[in-house]
């Protein structure tokens, strides 16, 4: 086990390396500058927004936005945020929430591009990187690449790591043993994941904004009860931004890099904008105006960045501020928490609503998967022996050591990340078209 731990940490360096990061906000930027005609007017945003999802067929929008939504909310934006802080410092919140802000053009501009160049392939549309590159630009060879990417990348953001999640929360409510817990994932996942991708919709449509909106009243409610904790919290998360208290230039500098690199890595763990997953269920179907999905995926960041991952990081620092039980592990992290503000039931209240937040993730990065299938295979039995692959990989993540499926979660997600932007620097100019036209189409 070590030397598979040392193997995946080895490639999770290379492949975030400052290269990567730099790039990462570069493009974040450049998307922001592209597409200013329409990303820089709020209400021109929410006219849109509230035309794709009104009426009869914003019902198809909403399952795509919830689809989406459920693949970055719960673990990634919980966890995420406690795992960047216990590595890199309480100033990884700060870089946490840049890389947000960079991320919400990012989101836009990947979505844009799916909905506006998808393909219909067996009754089904297909939109994301992989039809961009093969189809559009005839690079057969990186569009197979985004699309194993992706079917890779589906093992460790998408099921082991929420089922590693799912069986500590299983195991905090019921005395039952880790192997027990991951095949009660494995079998509820399979009842929902063995039909059509509808089925997936539907159940994403049901208990995202429910779970949501109970994990938001309660994270108020913490936060009101300690609220004096609050400015001491905020100046905490700048002052270990930049280590402007640090002495000694290499510790400071030491620090700075550790804060940037969680911040940046586990940001795109939580809202996934740049790794082109969330457009593959936006061009799932057929898409009127790609301008207007584009402005869901901003929305879909900016709940989960600004919503529920700097929600959860404030209860964090004003719960635990001055304890010692700060944990790699941000489930616990969390949960911890939880219990010093309701005792022994907010851990169990914690743990259903982690269950609840890390079930949809299941469901809807296999919607992902599925895209990519449909793309590269037309052959139902590959179809089912992925979903088999799958479930085997849901056992795995409830059994294996968290830190090692965070580790080949980060460097699966910079493959996929580092195609999806290749993608977005060849279609620069039509991205910028794309909003140029739908601003004089809405003038």
């Amino acid at each position: 086990m070590n030397k598979i731990e040392w193997i995946i940490h080895t490639c999770n360096q290379w492949v975030w390396g400052w290269g990567t990061i730099v790039v990462l906000i570069v493009s974040g930027l450049w998307s922001w500058f592209q597409n200013r005609c329409v990303l820089f007017h709020p209400f021109l945003i929410l006219r849109g927004m509230r035309k794709t999802l009104s009426g009869p067929k914003g019902r198809q929008a909403r399952h795509d936005f919830y689809t989406a939504l459920a693949g970055t909310l719960g673990v990634g934006s919980i966890a995420g945020a406690a795992s960047a802080m216990a590595l890199g410092g309480t100033g990884a919140l700060f870089w946490l929430l840049l890389s947000s802000l960079l991320g919400m053009g990012l989101k836009y501009a990947e979505t844009i591009l799916a909905c506006a160049y998808q393909k219909r392939k067996d009754d089904r549309w297909i939109g994301g990187a992989m039809i961009l590159l093969g189809e559009v630009r005839n690079h057969p060879f990186l569009s197979v690449c985004f699309s194993l990417s992706c079917l890779l990348a589906a093992f460790g953001v998408g099921s082991m790591a929420p089922s590693g999640a799912i069986c500590t929360s299983l195991q905090t409510i019921f005395p039952i043993q880790r192997w027990f817990a991951a095949l009660l994932v494995v079998v509820f996942a399979s009842l929902v994941l063995s039909g059509k991708g509808g089925r997936i919709q539907m159940v994403n449509a049901k208990i995202i904004p429910l779970i949501s909106a109970m994990y938001i009243l309660f994270c108020f409610y913490i936060l009101i009860a300690y609220h004096e904790r609050l400015p001491l919290a905020a100046a905490q998360v700048m002052q270990d931004a930049f280590c402007f208290s640090s002495f000694g230039g290499g510790v400071g500098g030491h620090m700075v890099n550790r804060a940037v690199h969680y911040g940046l890595t586990r940001g795109l763990f939580s809202h996934e904008a740049g790794m082109g997953s969330a457009p593959l269920a936006y061009a799932s179907h057929s898409c009127k105006e790609p301008a207007e999905q584009g402005f869901l995926g901003m929305v879909e960041v900016f709940f989960d960045s600004f919503g529920i991952t700097l929600l959860s990081a404030l209860v964090l620092l004003c719960v635990s501020m001055g304890n010692a039980y700060v944990a790699s592990d941000g489930t616990v992290w969390m949960q911890q928490c939880f219990r010093v503000v309701f005792g022994n039931t907010g851990g169990i209240l914690f743990s259903v609503m982690m269950i609840c937040f890390a079930f949809p993730t299941i469901l809807g990065w296999y919607y992902y998967a599925g895209q990519c299938l449909q793309y590269l295979f037309s052959y139902k039995w590959i179809h089912y022996f992925y979903l088999l692959l799958y479930l085997c990989s849901l056992y795995a993540g409830g059994v294996l050591h968290t830190a090692v499926i965070w580790e080949l979660s980060d460097t699966l997600n910079g493959c996929m990340l580092i195609l999806n932007l290749c993608a977005l620097w060849l279609f620069r100019k039509e991205m910028a078209s794309l909003s140029a036209l739908y601003r004089q189409k809405e003038r």
